[in-house]
């Protein structure tokens, strides 16, 4: 089948499922809205913005993250079919336009994101797209649909990820693959946490133990920047001790960009995360600033 049948095949799916029609004319929308809970989400247009602007496009942590994750799915993505391959909290498509590079554009790309600014950026750069935007523990796809789902730094935003993990089970085909990224410590909460409007910071095993009681088998399970760890562990604590006193939401929101452009230029910050990817593609490292795991769905269909 070629990319433009699976696309296709893809779509009809989606109108059974949820007994609409799209008019597409040849082309698709520039995203199909599904959300019928809006403004629950702990998420915002502006964290959009200041995520965009100030984190994703420049930041190494961001940087580095893609490249992991790339060399994590990398051998699930050259199939002898174009893949169909979701990011859930794509935002405006960094991580897909990274995916998208590696194969030469030869799979079906989906971008679902809980807010339409970084949807309507997207699909500027990548009219070919499918978008939607949804609840993502509500996922409106029928079973077995995706063959990769990545979902980056989106769980700890959300109260009942353990919903969220088993839609990502129930909509991957048998065989299929997700990349999950969290950030770690759950100790290590502070402002900045606050003010990205994470509601949790993942412990250890919190995040496999979840998987796991989805239904999914554990293929790789790192950590992203383990040769940081102690030089941010001590800022955080320090953060944690100011947040404690009580500072203003204006107040947090300043230092949490300050914090960002303390790091985001660092060319030594930089060399490690460097140093550090590298370990990672090759060893399960103990800790780091972000916990980094593939899982597959091993469950047939009878």
């Amino acid at each position: 089948m070629t990319k433009d049948s699976i696309k296709k095949e893809f779509i009809q799916k989606i109108e059974r499922h949820n007994q609409i029609h799209f008019d597409i004319n040849g082309t698709f929308c520039q995203f199909y809205d599904f959300d019928e809970n809006k403004g629950a989400y702990n998420w915002s247009d502006s964290l959009e913005t200041i995520h965009n602007e100030s984190i994703v496009s420049a930041h190494p942590v961001d940087h580095f993250e893609r490249e992991l994750v790339l060399a994590y799915t990398d051998k699930f993505l050259f199939r002898e079919k174009p893949p169909v391959i979701c990011d859930f909290g794509c935002s405006t498509g960094f991580m897909l336009q990274a995916l998208k590079n590696r194969i030469a554009g030869k799979a079906v790309f989906i971008g679902v994101d809980a807010v339409g600014s970084g949807l309507r950026k997207l699909h500027v750069k990548e009219p070919e797209m499918l978008l939607f935007k949804f609840d993502i523990a509500k996922i409106p796809f029928p079973e077995n649909v995706l063959d990769v789902v990545i979902c980056l730094n989106v769980l700890e935003h959300i109260e009942d990820d353990i919903t969220v993990l088993r839609e990502f089970e129930r909509v991957l085909k048998p065989g299929g693959v997700a990349c999950i990224v969290v950030p770690y410590g759950d100790k290590l909460y502070d402002y900045y946490d606050e003010s990205c409007m994470h509601v949790r910071r993942y412990g250890r095993n919190e995040l496999l133990d979840k998987l796991r009681n989805a239904g999914f088998s554990i293929i790789r399970h790192s950590f992203l920047s383990c040769l940081l760890y102690i030089p941010f562990y001590i800022k955080k604590k320090i953060n944690r001790t100011i947040w404690k006193k009580g500072i203003s939401d204006v107040n947090k929101m300043t230092m949490m960009q300050n914090d960002i452009k303390a790091t985001k230029d660092n060319i030594l910050i930089r060399s490690l995360f460097a140093l550090d990817n590298e370990l990672s593609k090759r060893f399960s490292l103990p800790f780091g600033i972000r916990e980094v795991v593939l899982v597959q769905k091993t469950t047939a269909i009878f």
